[in-house]
């Protein structure tokens, strides 16, 4: 890692076929090393909308009032709250059960209904969604219109946002995620920053936030599977190394940190591309010595449906 404030171009995602560059995705990232060394490729001032990639930190209320608690929730429920899951049956029958719990059904779930399902249980944010009902229920306050920005719930999450992010709510730009619920653009140095305190809570934090973030972070880790599914990368690099918390967003942003590492990266691509995200921020990890395992490896290989390579990915900086 380079020296604090390391400036380079933006990374490269090049993926070849027949030993011609088929794609190329540009990445622009920050990562955040021990002792706040920093090195960024690319722009560390572009604004990106990290989108589900900040859900453990939109979790953070769940515990912080006390939410989590009074009702019993699991790590398990913790990992999903932090989800953009598969919607496979583990993940579905889970958050049916968290919503019985709460005394509450898919009917008031505000995520929407994804296309090819006929429940809100089956999106991908419907983890996340229980949770902030999960706090409606605790606080004792009516938990219709949960994901407008003008609600407590909200309210509270853009402030444990703006806590570890570093931003002063309101934001000058706030959008809307797939999900209904407020997107806050954020820069990537702020990202990197932010996540690098999630994973390694700084002294400045409270002791109950900083046993919040690691109550969070400490149930990804023990439940993978429910934060995305079967053969996603956020599952895989929490699976196959010994302290990486990831989580992915949509258009192309990632964001990873380490327990306890004082370690974190913000990566986002130009055109969006998920895959070229993926690519990216195995790179990143990688470059700070974690071994990789053949699956991970297997991201780099371009196979025909019958199963012979046929290319490769690779990240060029």
């Amino acid at each position: 890692m380079s020296d604090t404030g390391a400036v380079t171009g933006p990374l490269r995602v090049q993926l070849t076929r027949g030993g011609l560059v088929e794609s190329e995705h540009l990445v622009h990232a920050v990562v955040v090393g021990p002792g706040g060394r920093r090195e960024a490729f690319g722009d560390p001032d572009r604004l990106a909308f990290p989108r589900s990639a900040v859900k453990m930190v939109q979790a953070m209320p769940l515990l912080l009032t006390g939410a989590a608690d009074a009702f019993g929730v699991s790590d398990a429920e913790l990992a999903l709250a932090c989800a953009s899951h598969s919607a496979e049956p583990a993940h579905v029958d889970a958050v049916e059960s968290w919503l019985d719990r709460i005394g509450l059904d898919a009917s008031v779930l505000e995520c929407g209904v994804p296309p090819g399902h006929d429940s809100p249980v089956a999106h991908e944010c419907s983890g996340q969604h229980a949770g902030f009902l999960t706090v409606a229920r605790h606080l004792d306050i009516d938990p219709s219109g949960y994901a407008q920005p003008d609600h407590l719930v909200q309210q509270l999450v853009t402030d444990d946002l703006a806590a570890t992010f570093g931003f002063s709510p309101p934001p000058l730009h706030t959008g809307v995620d797939g999900c209904g619920v407020p997107a806050h653009p954020m820069r990537l140095e702020s990202l990197a920053t932010g996540i690098t305190r999630f994973g390694t809570p700084p002294e400045s934090w409270t002791a109950e936030r900083a046993e919040a973030a690691a109550r969070l972070a400490g149930a990804m880790r023990a439940h993978p599977f429910l934060v995305a599914g079967t053969g996603r990368l956020c599952t895989e690099l929490m699976e196959d190394t010994d302290d990486v918390v990831a989580k992915v967003g949509a258009e192309g942003v990632y964001l990873a940190t380490a327990i306890g590492g004082d370690w974190g990266v913000a990566v986002k691509v130009v055109d969006g591309a998920i895959r070229a995200a993926e690519l990216a921020v195995l790179h990143l990890v990688e470059a700070t010595g974690r071994p990789s395992s053949d699956r991970l490896q297997e991201r780099r290989i371009i196979r025909s449906t019958g199963g012979e390579v046929v290319g490769a990915a690779r990240v060029v900086d």
